[in-house]
């Protein structure tokens, strides 16, 4: 087992706070945070919060404590309430703690191909990495065929894949296809870089890899075909993307 052994790197006090009613939680309240942080054997981020985007003032209420911070090393977000500009509020107010967004769950309430694969794009993909995101997680990686095992919580929820249980067969879902627009393309130790966003029903986000290339990911969020320019030192490409779509693109700094 120690040859298979993985360390973690950050930690979230509780998830989803507050929000006991048939979900299992281990509540920690604030008050011993510190104590647990000084005690802890590995040297391990601690992320508050970890819950909606619709009580931005929780988590800079913990972060207007002096104390508090120098604890906290960055703000999880969910995507189940509010706007994902509150990230973007909360990192405004504290630009040197981090920003991580860590869960999100498609469902069997939301069944259209074409609609999960704009939202998902448009809201986690594109919103949480333009407001400050280093990363974005969704919930669950892989569920069997009854949406299980859980024990509480969401009955219906699917996952990034589906592995049946008697099989062993996997289905990827739409959520799987909304991440391969990014996982594919855009490598860890990536930074984001400026774009236009917003225009013509177009929105859009672009990052640096290591290896110097570019990466463009642009999501038509209207009910007609849209054609945008990108244009990088001093080159000029004119792209039409239908409605609905989206698309990444990539190339390399050197060209």
């Amino acid at each position: 087992m120690l040859s298979r052994s993985r360390t973690s790197r950050t930690s979230s006090r509780q998830t989803t706070p507050g929000y006991g009613s048939n979900h299992p939680l281990a509540p920690v309240s604030s008050a011993n945070t510190s104590a647990h942080s000084s005690r802890a054997r590995f040297p391990t981020v601690i992320l508050d919060w970890d819950h909606n985007w619709d009580q931005p003032d929780s988590p800079l209420r913990v972060l207007s404590d002096s104390v508090a911070r120098r604890y906290i090393g960055g703000v999880a977000w969910h995507c189940y309430g509010g706007d994902v500009a509150a990230q973007g509020k909360v990192h405004d107010a504290y630009p040197t703690v981090d920003t991580y967004f860590t869960e999100c769950s498609g469902g069997e309430w939301a069944p259209k191909f074409g609609e999960n694969l704009v939202w998902t794009v448009r809201t986690l993909i594109i919103g949480a990495t333009r407001n400050w995101a280093r990363g974005v997680l969704l919930w669950n990686l892989a569920l069997d065929e009854h949406y299980g095992p859980h024990k509480g919580g969401c009955g219906n929820c699917r996952g990034v894949v589906t592995i049946n249980s008697q099989s062993g067969a996997i289905r990827r879902n739409d959520e799987y296809y909304s991440l391969g627009h990014v996982s594919r393309f855009v490598r860890p130790g990536a930074r984001r870089i400026e774009t236009s966003s917003g225009l013509a029903r177009l929105e859009s986000v672009a990052f640096r890899n290591p290896d110097s290339s570019r990466v463009l990911i642009v999501v038509n969020t209207g009910a007609a075909e849209q054609r945008f320019a990108i244009r990088w030192s001093g080159r000029t490409l004119i792209y039409a993307l239908p409605a609905g779509a989206v698309a990444t693109l990539r190339w390399l700094d050197r060209l």
